[in-house]
């Protein structure tokens, strides 16, 4: 390989990345103390799924209560909304590393017309939100039969 295309290579530029980053990351480790870093937006991540029959959107929400999360559908938007708490001790420990975040989130979807509002459910299973949204009867693909005279 080339000195050029060696230096495109996705795996040396990740370790040009790291590079760049090492210090911060033996710095912070040595220098945190016993410090709160600053509250990091939790922003859960989403995916969204269609069939004929429906939409579903599934949303990663661990170490968030069910009852701290609120589903609103108006004016044609779904709105998911919630918090996640950090918990609280009293100790006397050093924290070295923090990348969790915590804090309240809201995530804002613009339905489809096609979408049967008052069918729309949702379950929470294993830190996993998942929101079925059945299309209308009208919406859903049908045949047509053909008729002989």
């Amino acid at each position: 390989m080339t000195h050029e295309l060696s230096y495109l290579s996705p795996f040396n530029r990740a370790r040009r990345v790291d590079r760049i980053f090492d210090p911060f990351f033996s710095r912070g480790l040595l220098n945190f103390g016993s410090a709160w870093p600053e509250e990091r937006a939790f922003q859960p991540a989403c995916d969204v799924e269609e069939t004929n029959q429906e939409y579903r959107i599934l949303m990663d929400l661990p170490g968030v209560p069910k009852e701290s999360v609120t589903i609103q559908i108006e004016d044609q938007q779904l709105l998911v909304s919630g918090s996640r708490q950090r918990e609280t001790e009293n100790s006397d420990k050093d924290l070295h590393f923090v990348e969790r975040a915590f804090g309240t989130f809201e995530r804002r979807f613009t339905l489809p017309k096609d979408i049967d509002a008052a069918r729309v459910n949702a379950q929470y299973r294993e830190g996993v939100l998942t929101l079925t949204l059945p299309k209308s009867e009208s919406a859903k693909p049908r045949k047509i039969p053909i008729q002989v005279n």
